[in-house]
């Protein structure tokens, strides 16, 4: 449920800008947009569940720096959970 509301307030907040959002079981909840350091995404202290929603340039970021992952493309954005987003935060 957290992840079905999380997707849908990051797809209607952030329709005009691209943004990686990840969250974790311990509601702690991190953004990243291309350019930016990512010494908040290593931070933030995920603990399990992490789940990353992603949208506009950063999709295509991710899918050319992390082939492999396996992604559950819906309308205008991109969900990682699972192992795959353990990866992304842990090689950001």
């Amino acid at each position: 449920m957290k992840s079905i509301l999380a997707a849908a307030l990051l797809a209607v907040s952030i329709n005009a800008n691209a943004a990686l959002v990840c969250d974790g079981d311990n509601t702690n909840s991190v953004f990243w947009y291309v350019g930016q350091p990512t010494d908040a995404m290593h931070a933030i202290g995920f603990d399990t569940g992490i789940e990353c929603f992603v949208t506009g340039t950063e999709v295509a970021y991710l899918q050319n720096h992390f082939t492999g992952l396996r992604s559950h493309p819906k309308a205008g954005w991109v969900l990682w959970s699972g192992d795959d987003a353990q990866f992304i935060v842990d090689n950001l």
